[in-house]
């Protein structure tokens, strides 16, 4: 913002956009997406939940291959999320993009990391998949992004905006169909792709009960947990 005002007219915005978020959180409205900063580390915690929790389900039909493939390597898919709400996507955009960005911030809030943060990995999954190790994912995958963004830049803003984010809360699952999913998985011996989104990266193995039963159990947690490494 200081490209285009004077320093103290850029903190009366900033200011100006705290105390919006406040008395958002105040009435009890966050889920609403009309806010601009997490004010709070639960509400950091929640929001990247959330994220995780819509991108699942916007995807529960479909191949899931960024999941997948991040699972293959070993890599928490979280992490990314992470990276982009916490540095506010300036790992992934060069300047010329921020610019652009920093506007839609302005006008839509929080939605519009939401929208940045799919749009990276749509336009970027072919690249994606050819990481070879989890621990050079975010590297990689920014270094990439931020070369190859000025020739992609209208082709992002299109699949940002396309993300449909009240679609994906209509079709956000109950508890009872978690758990009736849950059983059916059990009852027909499904394979552990089906639950690409449910592995946890427990860091050793259990003598008590199997990795897939784990997994099982995994799924039933809530995101705000799922999020946290066990």
């Amino acid at each position: 913002m200081l490209v285009f005002l004077k320093p103290a007219e850029v903190y009366a915005v900033i200011e100006a956009m705290r105390l919006t978020t406040q008395e958002i959180s105040n009435r009890g409205e966050i889920d609403d997406l009309r806010w601009h900063f997490t004010i709070s580390q639960q509400l950091y915690n929640k929001t990247l939940a959330s994220y995780v929790d819509t991108y699942v389900n916007i995807t529960f039909n479909k191949n899931r291959s960024v999941l997948k493939h991040c699972s293959e390597i070993g890599f928490d898919f979280t992490q990314y999320v992470d990276s982009c709400f916490r540095n506010m996507m300036t790992d992934y955009l060069p300047m010329s993009s921020m610019l652009d960005y920093l506007m839609i911030f302005l006008t839509n809030g929080i939605k519009s990391i939401y929208r940045m943060t799919y749009a990276i990995t749509k336009l970027h999954k072919e690249f994606i998949k050819k990481i070879p190790k989890g621990e050079d994912f975010i590297s990689q995958l920014a270094g990439y992004s931020r070369k190859m963004m000025p020739q992609y830049h209208e082709q992002f803003l299109r699949y940002a905006f396309k993300y449909p984010i009240g679609s994906a809360r209509r079709h956000k699952l109950s508890q009872q169909e978690v758990s009736a999913m849950l059983s059916n998985l059990v009852n027909k011996k499904d394979k552990m792709s089906h639950m690409i989104d449910y592995l946890p990266n427990a860091p050793i193995k259990s003598t008590i009960i199997k990795y897939k039963t784990y997994a099982y159990f995994w799924m039933m947690v809530p995101a705000y947990i799922r999020i946290r490494i066990p």
